[in-house]
């Protein structure tokens, strides 16, 4: 089985490679033509250039998950951990996403008490972070969303999570329309996602989460979610349902989700 799965894992790996090969020259001379650097363009051109450079970015990222995807099944993933501050790691993130986040009319704010280094992949951490807030950011309409660290010997009591260590929490949260209990284990397996039918309106592959939670377990940490979903409210306000986008039956109202993970102070990491 173990041998299968390396095979599987290889030829995906391969084809992924001969496909994103051609694609990173094409997004290079479209971003080279939209510049203006084989003369200028007019309105509808530049408008044309902007969907295909779009979609090509769009398909070079996928093509990159899938890759990484293959190899976490194939324990081939490669991490490089050095000593590191993970809060300024979670504020590069964010720095990143904030332009989408204002168009959106939206707030996103990195909150960190006095943190202790620990050792991490830092370029793998980084994409944990703009895969966490990219899915909050597909999900949430008003409000916004903030990162908080804190090291977990330092939560309340009352508030603190049954068999932690001495770790660093990271908390994701968004004030979205929320994730029902009943989905909070499907959204971590590759490919999944909750509005993934006719009616589907966000972007993505599903592949975010999954590569997300296995860079978290390799660091020897835990990843899940707390959110009730979304909840009858008396206001009159009607919102999408975020799991068929289909009208809700009833009224309902955002409530919310925070994904939570740890980063162990004591390295535990595992390869693959």
């Amino acid at each position: 089985m173990k041998k299968l799965t390396k095979v599987q894992a290889d030829f995906v790996t391969l084809m992924s490679h001969e496909l994103r090969t051609p694609l990173t020259p094409m997004q290079a001379q479209l971003e080279m033509v939209m510049g203006g650097f084989y003369g200028s363009l007019n309105a509808k051109q530049k408008r044309s250039l902007r969907m295909i450079l779009r979609n090509t970015v769009r398909l070079n990222h996928l093509i990159k998950e899938i890759i990484d995807l293959a190899r976490m099944d194939a324990g081939n993933m490669s991490y490089t951990c050095v000593s590191g501050d993970v809060a300024k790691v979670a504020r590069q993130a964010a720095s990143l996403l904030r332009p989408q986040a204002r168009q959106k009319g939206l707030y996103l704010r990195v909150r960190a008490g006095a943190l202790p280094e620990c050792a991490f992949d830092h370029e793998r951490m980084h994409q944990v972070f703009l895969n966490l807030l990219g899915n909050a950011l597909k999900y949430t309409d008003r409000g916004g969303i903030e990162i908080a660290l804190e090291r977990a010997s330092n939560v309340p009591q009352g508030k603190s999570i049954p068999g932690m260590g001495d770790d660093i929490l990271v908390r994701v949260s968004d004030t979205g329309i929320g994730i029902a209990p009943e989905h909070h284990a499907l959204i971590f397996e590759p490919f999944k996602q909750l509005d993934a039918g006719a009616h589907r309106v966000h972007e993505g592959s599903g592949l975010g989460l999954a590569i997300a939670k296995g860079i978290v377990q390799a660091h020897g940490g835990r990843i899940w979610v707390e959110s009730t979903g979304p909840v009858a409210a008396d206001n009159g306000v009607r919102i999408i349902s975020s799991v068929d986008m289909a009208p809700a039956a009833s009224t309902l109202q955002a409530t919310g989700t925070t994904f939570l993970f740890t980063i162990p102070l004591q390295s535990t990491r595992r390869r693959g």
